[in-house]
């Protein structure tokens, strides 16, 4: 599928390449990249819903249109739960092209709510690291300027000019 070759879905409508990658969207894009990293290219609704992360009310619609754009096609059903029929969904040739061709990696990707969550808890957690190793590397500085000033590498005039007066009497008092 070149960029410029264009899809005729089973309601005739044409689209290219670079207009799929703009009408895909998150979820579209989800669907088809769990599609491509399962087994064979191959699983049933519920599993796709829940490994692409959609809400339950709009799989069929989601599922529908890739459907229509010939990237997904329906290969068989299977029993889930308690005798239901689920729909197996594949890849298409298409579908697999689309892919190769950079259809995933095309689109802006916005963040989910729990995404931002997620990443706000790491900030939180990098920050208090970053205050944890500064504290270390102060406290080091300090040992190390200490060592120096009592093995006479630095005088104490030397140790005041590098480290500053508060941390000087902090550490030798008002005696030196």
């Amino acid at each position: 599928m070149s960029s410029a070759q264009k899809t005729e879905g089973n309601r005739g409508v044409d689209l290219t390449f670079e207009e799929m990658v703009d009408r895909l969207g998150d979820q579209r894009r989800d669907i088809l990249g769990v599609l491509k990293q399962s087994d064979e290219s191959r699983l049933n609704t519920s599993d796709l819903r829940m490994g692409a992360d959609v809400p339950s009310g709009s799989m069929t619609h989601h599922m529908e249109t890739l459907q229509r754009w010939g990237l997904v096609e329906e290969v068989g059903r299977v029993h889930v739960g308690r005798g239901s029929r689920a729909i197996v969904w594949g890849l298409t040739q298409d579908g697999e092209e689309f892919i190769e061709e950079g259809g995933l990696d095309s689109g802006r990707r916005v963040a989910r709510a729990d995404d931002l969550d997620e990443l706000q808890e790491d900030v939180i957690t990098l920050n208090q690291r970053v205050d944890g190793m500064e504290a270390d590397v102060k406290t080091v500085r300090s040992q190390v300027m200490q060592i120096a000033v009592h093995t006479g590498t630095f005088g104490e005039d030397k140790a005041r000019e590098i480290m500053g007066e508060e941390w000087f009497q902090d550490v030798f008092g008002d005696d030196a």
